[in-house]
């Protein structure tokens, strides 16, 4: 059976001074799958925000979480395309 590309919401909540060096690591991986993707400023204690909608299936998940050390990672499937 396969199965189709899916959306998948990557919620990362990350140091702000650190926000760049970890976006610019996984950009090689999203590069051509990023559907949305919404930057957030930091809070009072530093801590950045980014939302991307990607599409992507498990192994994109599996992968981003090797990658991705600092900070933390939430994933959400929204959709099946």
């Amino acid at each position: 059976m396969v199965m189709g590309m899916q959306i998948i919401e990557v919620d990362l909540k990350v140091p702000y001074s650190k926000r760049g060096a970890i976006l610019s690591k996984i950009y090689g991986i999203i590069h051509g799958r990023v559907r949305d993707v919404h930057i957030k400023p930091p809070d009072a204690m530093g801590v950045s925000e980014v939302t991307m909608e990607l599409e992507g299936g498990r192994s994109l998940v599996n992968e981003l979480k090797r990658i991705i050390k600092e900070g933390r990672v939430r994933f959400r499937m929204l959709s099946e395309v």
